[in-house]
C-alpha cells in the first residue's frame, strides 16, 4: 500500500513537471515572437509609413511562422482551395508506392519535349532526382497508338480553337489527363469559352491550381526564428536611384505613364524598347551585376495588375541583384505571401506617386532605413519547386481523384482577378511625359528575360 502510494505521488511530480515545462517553452516562444514584433516598430524603418511599411513586414512574419507551424501537418496534395500552403512541399516529397512492373507514366508536352525545354524519356526524372521516377517524357513525334497518361498544354496552344484535332492526333483514354500550364496573366492569355470540361489539372502560378508552378518559391529555413542585423551595406558604391527594364510599351496597368510621371520627381533609367537605355537579354549577367553595383531601386513593375502574378521582375531582377523592388503588379497581399519577409515596397502602400518618390528619396539618404529592407538575407531560401517530379508522383497517385474544370474561361478569368489599381487610387499619369512608343510583346523583346 505504501509502495503503491509512492509511485502514485512520483506520477503526479512528473506530470507536473512535464506541463510545467511545456508552459515554460510556451511563454518563451511567445515572448520571442512579441519581441520579433518589437524590433519592427515605426522606428526600425520609416514612422511616417508605419501602417504600410512596418505593417506589411509584421504581416509578413505571421505569415512565416504559420508556414513553419503547419508545415508537419497531413497536407492534401489535391486540396486546391488550401493556398495558405500552396501545397508545394507536400507534393515535391510525395512518394506513393509504385508497381514498376507497369509500363511508366507517359507524359507528352504539346510540341514536344524541347519546347518545354526537358529531355525526352526518364533522364528529366533521373536527373532532378525525383522521389518517383517511373515516367516518361514524350518528344515531338507522337505516336497514335501510344496510350498518353498525361498531356501539357501551354496557355497559347489552345486558344479558341476546336480541341477535335487535339483528339484526333491520338486517342484520348479515359483515364488521360490533361493539364492547363500558364506563366502569363489572363490579360496575355487568349479566350477559353469553348473549352468547358476539357482540362482536368491547371498548373500556373495561382495558390489554387492543381499544381502550383510559381516563378520562385520563398521558403524560411526549419530555425528561423527573427530577422537577422544587416552587417553588410547593401548601399555602398551605389550612385543611381533606380532602374527598369520594359518592352512592353503598353502595359494593362499603364506602368509606363506611372514611371514617367515618377521620373519627374526621382532619377529612373529604363532600358529596353520603351527607354533610352539598352541591356540586351544576352548579356544578362552584365546587366544584373551593373544593376548589383549601381543601383538602389529596381521597378518591379509587371505587365498587368493581376491576382498572384509575380514575375522574374521580382524574384530575378530585384531580390537576387541586392536590390529594393519596388513593386506593381499583383495584390499587395499576394507579395506579403509570396515574398521574404520586409524586402518590397509596394506602390499601392502610397497615395501619390510624389509620395513615393519622397519615400524613395528618404531611403537613399540613410542607409540604415535603406538596409532594413535586406534582414531577410540568410532567413530562408529559394527552392527547386520540382514541377515534373510532382506530375510524375501524382499520376501514381492511388487516390487521385478524377478532376474536371467545367469552365477553363470562367476558372482563368474570373471577376476583378486583373485591375488597373487594387486600392483604386486614381494616380496623375494620364499625361506621360513623353510620346507613346511602339508597343512591343515583351517575347520580342531584346531584354525580354529581364
Amino acid at each position: 500500500m505504501i509502495k503503491s502510494k509512492s509511485i502514485y505521488k512520483r506520477f503526479w511530480i512528473v506530470l507536473m513537471l512535464f506541463l510545467f515545462c511545456n508552459y515554460s517553452i510556451y511563454f518563451i516562444f511567445q515572448n520571442k515572437v512579441q519581441n520579433i514584433y518589437s524590433s519592427l516598430d515605426g522606428t526600425s524603418l520609416h514612422g511616417s509609413r508605419k501602417t504600410a511599411v512596418i505593417g506589411a513586414i509584421v504581416l509578413n512574419r505571421t505569415q512565416i511562422f504559420s508556414k513553419i507551424t503547419n508545415f508537419k501537418k497531413t497536407v492534401n496534395i489535391w486540396k486546391t482551395s488550401d493556398i495558405a500552403t500552396d501545397r508545394i512541399l507536400a507534393q515535391k516529397y510525395f512518394k506513393p508506392e509504385v508497381d514498376t512492373t507497369l509500363p511508366p507514366k507517359n507524359i507528352y508536352p504539346q510540341n514536344g519535349a524541347s519546347s518545354w525545354s526537358v529531355k525526352t524519356g526518364k533522364d528529366t526524372f533521373v536527373e532532378h532526382e525525383c522521389p518517383v521516377q517511373h515516367c516518361s517524357i514524350l518528344g515531338s513525334e507522337l505516336n497514335p497508338e501510344t496510350k498518353v497518361d498525361a498531356r501539357l498544354f501551354k496557355e497559347t496552344d489552345l486558344g479558341i480553337s476546336d480541341v477535335g484535332p487535339f483528339l484526333r492526333e491520338t486517342k484520348r483514354f479515359t483515364e488521360q489527363i490533361w493539364i492547363f500550364f500558364a506563366l502569363e496573366s489572363p490579360m496575355a492569355s487568349p479566350n477559353y469559352e469553348n473549352l468547358n470540361n476539357v482540362i482536368n489539372w491547371t498548373a500556373t502560378y495561382r495558390p489554387d491550381s492543381t499544381v502550383v508552378a510559381p516563378y520562385e518559391k520563398w521558403v524560411p529555413f526549419d530555425n528561423f526564428t527573427e530577422l537577422k542585423n544587416v552587417s553588410k551595406n547593401y548601399a555602398e558604391g551605389k550612385t543611381k536611384k533606380a532602374a527598369a527594364f520594359i518592352s512592353n510599351c503598353g502595359a494593362s496597368n499603364n506602368r509606363l505613364a506611372y514611371i514617367r510621371k515618377l521620373q519627374t520627381y526621382i532619377d529612373v533609367d529604363i532600358f529596353g524598347n520603351c527607354g533610352d537605355k539598352e541591356c540586351s537579354r544576352y548579356n544578362g549577367k552584365t546587366c544584373f551585376d551593373m544593376l548589383r553595383k549601381q543601383y538602389k531601386f529596381y521597378l518591379a513593375f509587371e505587365n498587368a495588375n493581376c491576382r498572384h502574378y509575380i514575375t522574374e521582375k521580382f524574384f530575378l531582377n530585384a531580390l537576387q541583384s541586392d536590390v529594393i523592388p519596388v513593386v506593381m503588379g499583383a495584390h499587395p497581399d499576394d507579395y506579403l505571401r509570396a515574398a521574404p519577409p520586409g524586402s518590397f515596397i509596394h506602390v499601392e502602400d502610397f497615395p501619390s506617386v510624389e509620395a513615393l518618390a519622397n519615400y524613395l528619396h528618404e531611403l537613399d539618404q540613410n542607409d540604415y532605413l535603406y538596409n532594413q529592407y535586406f534582414r531577410w538575407k540568410g532567413t530562408g531560401s529559394f527552392i527547386d519547386t520540382k514541377f515534373w517530379c510532382r506530375i510524375c508522383a501524382m499520376l501514381w497517385d492511388p487516390e487521385m481523384p478524377h478532376l474536371q474544370v467545367s469552365s477553363l474561361e470562367e476558372w482563368w478569368r474570373p471577376k476583378d482577378i486583373c485591375v488597373t489599381t487594387w486600392n483604386n487610387i486614381v494616380w496623375d499619369v494620364q499625361n506621360p511625359t513623353s510620346p507613346p512608343r511602339e508597343e512591343k510583346s515583351e517575347n520580342q523583346s531584346t531584354i525580354s528575360l529581364l
